[in-house]
């Protein structure tokens, strides 16, 4: 930037590819509007994105090709991730991101030589999208590191990881770890929302209705669809009293929050009235609410039906 301010453009030209191995691609853009700014200067004429991704992609191409440490070659394809990303090449990038997470597999194997490494990239993956990555390599920690820990650190530990797998979709690792959490505290707030919804979304709504109905005595549910998928473990077992009385708690609590959820609610409600209890007046009743909230073209389809 100085020898750009000076008027010096070769040798500003020279620093700014020197960098290019330590800061691009993420944060190219902004290379390329300084470059644009620099060959103009020099009256020159350059695709200045073709040249610097050619400049970035031989860099790498060139360091791929030497023996390196796992560490090194992961944070690599971590670099070419973001670089074909920026590019629109995502198909690219994702195959790059696969390539990266088998790397991450490998290390697994070899916990004490890449312990550093792997608690690193757990905590990555977890900021990243990927939490059930995350959860298994955290898993690994657990036999070395539990013994260690105090009975909450390792609680909080077995929570974490479960909360991971369930955000991933594994619900059966996540439950293994919430039902060692309840073992311990049998009134523990996230493992009886976490074995819940795990349940839930397993589609086993039997199991999943104690652990959801304890949560909600003990606690305050902060989530409205904790308390819509309690109303539907109880339509499932035909107790619709209860059924509308969650649903109604549900439409409470999100308040307008979220786009259509009330409106959701509401014709469910509208929806137990008319066919389950034949009871037209407030069917009637909570249809109109639903309609109220402009509903999307299939919660009003459903209330046509009706």
């Amino acid at each position: 930037d100085c020898y750009f301010a000076l008027g010096q453009y070769e040798k500003a030209e020279e620093y700014y590819f020197m960098i290019l191995s330590e800061d691009v691609p993420w944060n190219v853009d902004t290379y390329i509007e300084l470059m644009t700014a620099l060959y103009k200067k020099m009256g020159k004429k350059k695709n200045i994105q073709k040249e610097l991704y050619d400049k970035i992609f031989a860099y790498y191409d060139a360091e791929l090709s030497k023996n390196l440490e796992l560490p090194e070659r992961h944070k690599i394809l971590g670099d070419l991730v973001v670089a074909y990303y920026n590019l629109g090449k995502e198909s690219k990038a994702e195959k790059l991101d696969a390539e990266r997470d088998e790397l991450v597999y490998v290390a697994m194997k070899e916990l004490d030589k890449y312990e550093h490494f792997l608690w690193n990239e757990a905590n990555q993956c977890a900021n990243n999208g990927k939490p059930e990555l995350s959860a298994l390599i955290f898993e690994q920690y657990l036999p070395k590191k539990e013994k260690g820990y105090s009975d909450e650190i390792k609680l909080n530990f077995h929570l974490n990881i479960a909360d991971s797998f369930k955000d991933g979709n594994n619900f059966p690792k996540a439950i293994g770890h919430y039902l060692t959490v309840l073992e311990e505290l049998p009134n523990s707030e996230k493992a009886l929302l976490g074995l819940g919804t795990c349940y839930f979304l397993m589609g086993k709504k039997d199991i999943a209705k104690p652990y959801l109905q304890s949560y909600v005595e003990l606690y305050k549910a902060k989530d409205p669809r904790t308390l819509s998928s309690l109303a539907i473990c109880f339509m499932e077992e035909n107790d619709y009293k209860n059924a509308i009385h969650f649903f109604e708690q549900a439409a409470e609590l999100d308040n307008g929050k979220e786009e259509g959820f009330q409106a959701i609610m509401y014709c469910g409600i509208g929806t137990i009235y008319s066919k389950n209890l034949h009871d037209y007046p407030n069917a009637f009743k909570y249809y109109r609410m639903s309609k109220e909230l402009n509903p999307n073209e299939q919660i009003l389809g459903e209330m046509n039906l009706h």
